[in-house]
Formats: structure tokens, sequence, C-alpha cells
């Protein structure tokens, strides 16, 4: 049922607007911020030699990573989901259209890393580096 204005009914076939966009994706960056700084604080601190009790990363830093993780989820759930009905919309598109984008989407970014990843155990290996290698 659409909302009905003065003018008629509401319609707004435009899910999410490029101000709505940035706005997400700027969470989505917070988000991430959040589960890097969750990482750091623990190595910050051992680096500097201060003793914590396990439950300190729990309620502090890890909880800030975990509420991380459960924003970045969500915010990808709107995002992937505006799309998906965006492209539903425009029609002739169905599950072998979206595993496919999702396919494309996650190894562009992991075959190149994977790639990298392998050049430089390659090269760390070759130069016999025994601090790299465990």
């Amino acid at each position: 049922m659409n909302p009905v204005s003065a003018q008629g009914p509401i319609r707004n076939d435009n899910y999410l607007s490029g101000d709505a966009s940035v706005l997400l994706d700027l969470l989505r960056v917070l988000a991430c911020e959040m589960v890097v700084v969750s990482h750091i604080i623990p190595i910050y601190l051992l680096y500097k030699n201060v003793k914590y009790d396990n439950s300190l990363i729990w309620m502090g830093p890890g909880n800030l990573g975990i509420m991380g993780v459960m924003l970045f989820f969500f915010i990808s759930g709107i995002v992937i989901s505006n799309s998906l009905f965006k492209k539903l919309q425009a029609g002739n598109y169905g599950f072998g259209s979206y595993f496919i984008d999702r396919f494309s989407r996650i190894y562009s970014g992991l075959v190149p890393c994977l790639i990298i990843i392998l050049a430089l155990d390659i090269l760390i290996r070759a130069i016999d580096a025994p601090f790299f290698i465990c």
C-alpha cells in the first residue's frame, strides 16, 4: 500500500538515492574501521606490555569489532537488496544472473589478492628470510 499525500499516491521508483548511497558507503567505511580498531587495540596493548584480561577484549575493543561486522553485513544486505529489486523491476533477471553478479563481484577482488600473496610468498622464500617463515 502506497502512502497518500494531498497530490495523490507517492511513488518512488528510485529505491536508493545518490545521497543515501553515499551515506551507506560512509557507514560501511565506519564499520570497517571499527573492526580494524578492535584488532589494533589488543596488539597495541601487547606491544606496550600491558597486562589485560580476555574479558577486556570481549567487553571493550572486541565488542566494537563484533558491532562493526554486524553493521557492515546489515548495510551490505540493504545495498544488495536495493540492487536486486532494481534489476528485478527491469525484468529479465533471475537466479543465474544473480549468481554471476555475486561470483564476479567476489572473485574480481579475490583472484588478484591471491596472486599478489602468492608472488610475495615466492619472493620471501626466494630471499630466504627466516623472520617471515614460521
